[in-house]
């Protein structure tokens, strides 16, 4: 019998869309986008944090798990150009975690949502033997950044730097001394909302790098039904992913590429853009080209193109 393991996360996303029906004209944008959106604008995404497999309390305070979740389901948003307005947490802990831990949890959750003027509005609370945190969020657009609009002939950018994330989560497990932009970005990433919202009008696809580029890409690839091609030599090198690397091993294009949880945004324009956006680097990184029935992500190093293998990250693998 089939199960999860054998069609991995992307398998399973694609036959939950032949499982469920369009119904409903106020929804615009449905299953296979960042987060969904209505007929008036409105944008909603949810994401789930689960211990020991997104946060670990060996090396995350209270505060950071709060901070992470938070900021990581308003990515999404990010990612659709909306402007955030509200967060719902559900919460599902055991009966025995101290109030004094949930109180921290929160305001990490504050600090990242007031930031941006988001009110936490309401949620659940459960009985759980394991810590989970299953967000919800809320945001407003009239013009949604989408997955599915790249065009032959676009470029590909990525703002910030890739690889940092997993670098940082490497250094933690690990009780590396050094690396603090690293171990920042895994504890606490930045939502990129004042770039989606900078970014709309200007480019014609646009989804944030969660579970990692080569993973990524290949959606967003599919969506738009185009060839996107990574270019090696662009590929932008952070010092601490390249110290990294060399003091502990492993490639760092792997973990540019791999790494996943860095959420920047990933997107592509027809026309050259700055170097900096929103107070970002802005990275080109590729190019699109027509798919013409081999759709999909690809790498090129040294003028030869290859397949790029989606080894972000995959739940049910």
């Amino acid at each position: 019998m089939l199960k999860l393991e054998d069609l991995g996360e992307e398998g399973f996303l694609e036959r939950l869309a032949t499982w469920v029906k369009t119904r409903n004209p106020a929804v615009r944008i449905s299953i296979g986008d960042d987060a969904l959106v209505l007929r008036d604008g409105t944008v909603v995404t949810s994401d789930s944090y689960e211990e020991g497999v997104h946060f670990s309390r060996l090396y995350f305070s209270p505060e950071d798990i709060g901070f992470k979740a938070a900021a990581a389901t308003l990515s999404d948003l990010a990612a659709m150009g909306a402007e955030p307005i509200c967060f719902l947490l559900n919460l599902f802990a055991p009966p025995r975690c101290e109030i004094d831990f949930l109180k921290r949890l929160y305001s990490g959750m504050e600090e990242v949502c007031g930031r941006l003027g988001v009110e936490i509005a309401g949620g659940d609370s459960v009985a759980s033997d394991k810590l989970i945190l299953s967000c919800t969020a809320l945001g407003k657009t009239t013009d949604p950044l989408l997955r599915s609009g790249a065009l032959a002939g676009d470029l590909l950018y990525l703002s910030g730097f890739p690889g940092l994330s997993r670098v940082g989560q490497q250094a933690l497990w690990k009780g590396v001394e050094g690396f603090p932009e690293s171990k920042a970005r895994h504890l606490r990433p930045q939502p990129r909302i004042a770039l989606g919202i900078a970014l709309r009008g200007k480019v014609s696809a646009c989804m944030d790098v969660s579970d990692g580029i080569s993973t990524d890409a290949g959606r967003l690839a599919k969506a738009s039904r185009v060839k996107l091609i990574i270019e090696h030599n662009r590929l932008p090198r952070h010092p601490e992913v390249m110290q990294f690397t060399e003091q502990h091993g492993g490639h760092w294009d792997s973990l540019a590429l791999n790494g996943g949880e860095d959420y920047e945004l990933l997107f592509t324009s027809s026309a050259g853009l700055p170097k900096e956006i929103a107070g970002l680097p802005i990275h080109r990184i590729g190019r699109i080209e027509k798919g013409e029935g081999g759709e999909g992500a690809f790498l090129e190093i040294e003028g030869k193109l290859k397949p790029l293998e989606p080894r972000g990250w995959n739940h049910f693998k």
